[in-house]
């Protein structure tokens, strides 16, 4: 299987259209929030600092998981449940460490600057973690998650470009969708829906890249 050949396999294409749900679901969600919250600033500030973070990072693990195990480029290998249930904790541990990058990174100089780098990071994290648990569990030892200099380059030029493209796509199409449905705020929805694809050819590369580690 080659990485192109990835693109096109029926649950690949089943994860990007629940990226697409998702990406939807998530402002319905946030517009719901913010009728909740709009009279009380604390309640705001919890959904803006912590739901919104943790609805996002749930997103990208979700994305993970629906391509798995065709993310590293194999279509047989051992039932997802059975590589968490070793330990029962993966999952909300991973969970956890994902929020917090969500949380702290934007903290921190470079990624204040730079937020965009934050969600690939996610991907990549969740994408490294589901791979170890495979290894793991098939006994593997001779593997990491370094993809190697070329998938690394290419990654980051991934990053640069998806960033811009969603941005982009959004300035382009959401007038257009506003103007053919009679509508308002489809930039805004074209946005949200067109950062989540962008994390799709990084996590799907970094996983292929991963997955030729134990390629047979």
């Amino acid at each position: 299987m080659t990485i192109a050949s990835l693109l096109f396999e029926s649950q690949v294409l089943l994860a990007l259209a629940a990226l697409v749900v998702a990406g939807v679901g998530e402002l319905a969600l946030e517009e719901t929030a913010a009728k909740i919250t709009n009279r009380s600033n604390a309640m705001a500030l919890l959904w803006d600092k912590f739901w919104a973070p943790l609805l996002r990072s749930s997103i990208l693990l979700g994305f993970v998981i629906l391509l798995y195990p065709l993310l590293f480029g194999v279509q047989v290998a051992p039932d997802f449940r059975l590589l968490i249930a070793e330990n029962a904790l993966r999952l909300s541990n991973l969970m956890g460490l994902l929020l917090l990058l969500s949380l702290f990174l934007p903290l921190a100089p470079f990624f204040a600057r730079r937020q965009h780098y934050i969600l690939p990071l996610q991907g990549i994290l969740a994408t490294a973690f589901v791979f170890s648990w495979l290894t793991n569990y098939l006994g593997v030892t001779a593997s990491g998650p370094w993809p190697g200099i070329d998938p690394a380059i290419a990654i980051g030029v991934l990053i640069f470009v998806g960033h811009r493209a969603a941005n982009r796509l959004a300035a382009w199409a959401g007038p257009m969708l506003d103007e053919a449905l009679g509508v308002s705020g489809s930039t805004r929805i074209t946005l949200n829906i067109g950062e989540l694809l962008a994390q799709a050819p990084v996590i799907l590369l970094y996983g292929f890249a991963l997955g030729r580690q134990i390629a047979p």
